[in-house]
């Protein structure tokens, strides 16, 4: 794996260690655990918002550089989700006093209290009495909240995963740039753009472009095309993503929807031409 997607996971798993150490202080003051909370007796609803807690050390670590996060970052988010719950486990044995008064740490070992905890976990659906202990069943439940809590890491990583990044260098881009323009259907620089376009003259279209027709929309009696070009420029590498929306209206059907749209993607270096 890449140094980046070891940044990426280290901060997810400090911020998730985090997370379950004040669920554990919340457990030891008001004997009250979000990670043990389920939904219907059934889902884990409660360690899968922890785990949207814990992926913010992802979110915040990759936006501050940039990074985009990779496929292998979203399969680690289950190995991290089980170290989170093995760091749960601890600070409840260090911190969460048992029946009798005594943190588990001065009675038990730890893989003994980790073996105790998961055969006598108990579910109740917040009415009626607790089941009985689940014993060789309170694994399943324990896989079940891992699993839910990396899907709620894995919630943080779809946020990432939705934002454009520069395919050359997998950084996220800047701030996008708008441009538009209205032309009438019958003006010959509109076929110009089109021929620029489709040979990937980037950098001549946008020419074209800056001189091409009104920044504001024609009479209605016109048939127009409104051209509308989005660029992001990457810091890291120079590269930028351009996307060109060509939207032809008729004067006959007067409306905010268009008749067509086409629209086209490049990422390229600055400085070789777009």
């Amino acid at each position: 794996m890449s140094r980046g997607t070891w940044i990426l996971l280290g901060s997810g798993l400090v911020t998730s260690l985090l997370a379950t150490l004040l669920d554990a202080l919340l457990a030891r003051a008001a004997d009250l655990s979000l990670y043990d909370s389920l939904a219907f007796g059934v889902v884990p609803l409660g360690a899968a918002l922890l785990g949207v807690a814990g992926g913010t050390g992802l979110y915040v670590s990759a936006r501050l550089a940039r990074l985009k996060p990779t496929r292998l970052v979203l399969v680690g988010l289950l190995g991290v989700s089980a170290l989170a719950f093995l760091g749960r486990s601890l600070w409840e044995y260090w911190l969460v006093p048992t029946a009798g008064g005594h943190a588990a740490f001065e009675v038990v070992s730890f893989a003994d209290y980790l073996r105790r905890s998961v055969l006598s976990m108990t579910v109740w659906s917040g009415s009626g009495p607790a089941t009985g202990t689940l014993e060789g069943y309170g694994a399943v439940l324990v896989g079940a909240q891992i699993v839910a809590f990396a899907c709620g890491s894995a919630f943080v990583y779809a946020l990432l995963a939705m934002r454009p990044y520069c395919t050359t260098c997998r950084r996220f881009l800047g701030p996008p740039r708008h441009r538009q323009r209205y032309v009438t259907t019958g003006d010959p620089r509109l076929a110009e753009l089109q021929r620029f376009i489709d040979s990937g003259n980037w950098q001549k279209a946008l020419d074209v472009l800056e001189d091409l027709g009104q920044l504001t929309e024609p009479r209605p009696t016109d048939d127009w095309v409104q051209v509308y070009v989005t660029e992001h420029f990457c810091p890291e590498c120079g590269g930028r993503q351009i996307a060109v929306h060509q939207a032809e209206y008729a004067s006959d059907v007067w409306t905010a929807e268009p008749e067509t749209e086409r629209s086209a993607f490049v990422v390229s270096p600055r400085g070789r031409g777009a």
